[in-house]
């Protein structure tokens, strides 16, 4: 995702800030309730006195109709009804009055529960399903990323330096390109350093598809690979193509538009993820569905949460556990069901009975069932057991997993291949993965990875990368 920013899919907040804003939101929230609470019951012993009165209005009214028009007491009744109608008036307007007061402040109430229940998706989500990778130090197309001092270059898979460190920032390969900034603007260069898109644009993301959006005349721009300005929009944020379209934010709402830069579904959707085998999960309100490249719903919203297709199932989540703990309530942990995965019509692929659910990578799903991490398949079937405290998604037969505070790696048989040594490790890609060898402990994986000394193993769980580990593993017998 593009913010005028480097940037990508996934929020990076601190878990104590997340949790300071759950509190926050909470306490907000039951202050709110008690004056609903409170202008309820105003609003009900108006609505008694607006009743009573009408009452006694149609009784004076009988009565008058049975008197003379002459009789004294007629007078008498006529002026008492004067009175109660006053007062009907009055009962009536602030009973409105009140009524206002209940749905603005029921209002702020539903949007802060949306609220919550965002927050508190975050918290779970980077407390327990790690989702996405560290791509700042991954490997892409046969190069990785290094820091030397306070400069990016690029190593090969033997752990040569390749292009010399000389980039105030780096982004990775893709496409045969990669982004990189120096002296405050950013450009492209291609495998042999070279620049291939002269560095003018205030930022730039990763190309996709043959395509990359840069920052560009206070707006933002998609280029291809030429560096030629194929659109340029005021978009507030873009994500990179997928399947052919890019996700906008615009107004306030997200769309999708085509490599022309043409809105072909309008901005009118609360949250969007990419598109993935022809379909997209959209968010309206609170609530999750499906549309497909024409923008009709594939499947209609009735998930508070969802993944991305993948291999024909999408993860999503079953039940809206602030209704099962109380509206507002703060769950503790999610329902041991509240999970499962649906086909691309809406209906169940199989019982759900996970806690937590993932996309399929590499063949393989992520679950977790009695707060432990493990893996099915797209049968549903649990092909590793649940037993880690974390795990990465499989990458090219290999997931990275927690055990006792030290992350490792498993095959697909659910072998340990890597014995559990470092304090956090990635995904492998072209043979290769980031793990971090020096400082604190990451117990749910961090993005980008900050802080400590990382590194690049090979499928062995050698480093190939930096020289000091080389050196050091050599040196054992």
């Amino acid at each position: 995702m593009i913010s005028h920013s480097l940037g990508n899919n996934f929020d990076h907040e601190d878990l104590s800030e997340l949790e300071n804003q759950m509190a926050k939101t909470s306490a907000e929230m039951e202050e709110r309730q008690l004056v609903i609470q409170k202008a309820q019951r105003q609003a009900s012993e108006l609505k008694t006195a607006l009743d009573n009165a009408l009452v006694q209005l149609k009784n004076l009214e009988v009565k008058k109709s049975n008197l003379e028009v002459n009789d004294p007491a007629r007078k008498q009744i006529e002026t008492e009804i004067q009175t109660v109608s006053k007062e009907i008036g009055q009962f009536d307007e602030n009973h409105a009055k009140k009524l206002r007061e209940i749905q603005v402040l029921q209002q702020a109430q539903d949007e802060a529960v949306q609220k919550l229940q965002g927050v508190v998706l975050k918290r779970i989500e980077q407390n327990k399903r790690a989702q996405g990778t560290a791509t700042s130090t991954n490997f892409s197309e046969g190069l990785g990323r290094i820091k030397v001092g306070d400069k990016w270059g690029f190593i090969d898979k033997t752990g040569k330096i390749v292009i010399e460190p000389q980039f105030i920032e780096a982004g990775d390969f893709s496409d045969g390109l990669a982004p990189v900034e120096a002296n405050g603007k950013w450009g492209f260069i291609d495998k042999n350093g070279k620049k291939a898109i002269e560095l003018q644009f205030s930022f730039a993301g990763v190309f996709s598809q043959g395509v990359a959006f840069v920052g560009h005349q206070g707006k933002i721009a998609c280029i291809d690979k030429s560096g030629k300005v194929l659109f340029l929009k005021d978009y507030f944020e873009i994500q990179k193509f997928s399947d052919g379209l890019a996700a906008i934010h615009q107004s306030g709402k997200w769309g999708f538009v085509d490599k022309a830069g043409e809105n072909v579904i309008a901005p009118k959707f609360d949250s969007v993820r990419e598109f993935s085998e022809d379909t997209a999960a959209v968010r309206i309100g609170n609530k999750w569905g499906f549309i497909n490249k024409k923008g009709d719903f594939v499947v209609e919203p009735r998930f508070p949460f969802a993944g991305n297709f993948s291999k024909g199932l999408a993860p999503v989540m079953k039940t809206d556990f602030f209704k099962t703990g109380g509206k507002g309530q703060i769950p503790t942990e999610l329902p041991q069901d509240g999970y499962g995965y649906i086909d691309k019509k809406g209906n169940w692929a199989f019982p759900s009975r996970f806690m937590l659910a993932c996309d399929f990578q590499d063949g393989l799903a992520r679950v977790v069932v009695g707060g432990k991490f493990g893996f099915i398949n797209d049968k549903g079937k649990i092909i590793i057991k649940p037993q880690f405290y974390n795990a990465r998604d499989f990458s090219e037969g290999r997931a990275a997993v927690m055990i006792n505070d030290k992350w490792g790696y498993i095959d697909k048989e659910g072998r340990i291949v890597i014995k559990p040594q470092f304090l956090s490790a990635n995904i492998f890609t072209d043979d290769v993965a980031a793990v971090k060898y020096e400082g604190e402990l990451v117990r749910y994986p961090e993005l980008p990875p900050s802080g400590g000394k990382w590194g690049y193993i090979d499928k062995t769980g050698k480093f190939i990368w930096p020289a000091e580990k080389v050196a050091e593993q050599k040196k054992k017998p």
